[in-house]
């Protein structure tokens, strides 16, 4: 899982990371939130994250 927010001078490159990744066939899902670099921004996409990470076994 990869978050950034809209907002973020490196959101082309984590959207493109994400291409790569998918294309070596590894399962990954690019998370957005509606901000910048910010602790909001982070608010906004850790239970996403967060909630996928935990539910793995």
């Amino acid at each position: 899982m990869i978050s950034c927010g809209t907002g973020e001078e490196n959101l082309a490159n984590n959207r493109a990371m994400a291409q790569v990744l998918e294309a070596q066939r590894y399962s990954v899902s690019l998370v957005t939130a509606r901000d910048g670099h910010t602790w909001t921004c982070l608010r906004d996409t850790l239970e996403a994250s967060l909630g996928r990470l935990l539910s793995l076994r």
